[in-house]
């Protein structure tokens, strides 16, 4: 029986099925083996993939919607080796070590402050396992992209299968370029033969992370950075026309 959840987590959940670093997170996986914890797992795009290639894997996540619509997604074949937990990235403790550790898909810009960061490097420095491995990715911030984006509202129409209705997904993104700050408005619509069902408008809040602050953070948390990349595909240098930022830690 299908739970309600809110419009925001649906078409958040639908707009996760679009992401195209799952076959990367794989391969890393296969490179360093063991249990997983995954932070701000979401509805589970990343982990049930991991959970069907045999891995066991924790899904930390912060809203009880994205719970809900992961819990929908387990069959029997991985609901055996997928673990879900409630619970916030900057202050958790499963009282076990794990081996991959991940925070993926641009995670760590609704990390705001440095001293959250470093409560989430805390955290996460508590359940590595001896040779664990943490994995943080995001994208690289690309100024002039931003600058072109700034207040410029975006639409998008999609059907939501779960109640059979189109949605239209505006998004108005405003960025604070001396704070390096994003702020969204959102506002998300829900329609039927054009009468409307369902809305909601929230705003949403982010921190643009440069590369030199978070290997700041890395070395002052002391966390090694063994592998650091500028594509989650490929190992390349991190530079301006980088698309990501990949930072492969240990302790």
């Amino acid at each position: 029986m299908k739970r309600y959840v809110g419009l925001l987590s649906e078409v958040n959940d639908l707009r996760q099925k679009n992401q195209t670093d799952v076959d990367a997170y794989i391969k890393i996986a296969k490179r360093y083996e063991g249990k997983i914890l995954e932070l701000g797992s979401g509805s589970g795009n990343i982990s049930i993939e991991l959970a069907k290639e045999g891995y066991e894997v924790t899904c930390l996540e912060i809203h009880r919607d994205m719970i809900h619509l992961h819990e929908e997604k387990l069959n029997e074949s991985i609901a055996d080796n997928t673990t879900l937990v409630l619970g916030d990235m900057c202050s958790f403790d499963l009282e076990e070590k794990f081996d991959l550790i991940i925070a993926a898909n641009n995670l760590v810009n609704s990390v705001k402050t440095t001293e959250d960061m470093r409560l989430m490097l805390s955290s996460v420095k508590k359940h590595l396992s001896s040779a664990g491995v943490f994995v943080i990715e995001c994208d690289y911030p690309n100024i002039e992209e931003m600058k072109a984006k700034h207040d410029i509202e975006v639409k998008t129409y999609f059907e939501n299968p779960r109640s059979q209705m189109n949605v239209e997904n505006k998004v108005t993104p405003k960025y604070n370029f001396n704070n390096l700050t994003r702020q969204d408005r959102i506002v998300i619509t829900e329609f039927k033969n054009d009468r409307i069902k369902r809305r909601i408008q929230v705003i949403k809040d982010f921190k643009i992370w440069l590369p030199e602050e978070l290997q700041q953070l890395f070395k002052d948390e002391k966390m090694h950075i063994m592998l650091e990349s500028g594509n989650i595909h490929n190992i390349e240098p991190i530079n301006k026309n980088s698309k990501h930022m990949v930072f492969f830690l240990k302790i």
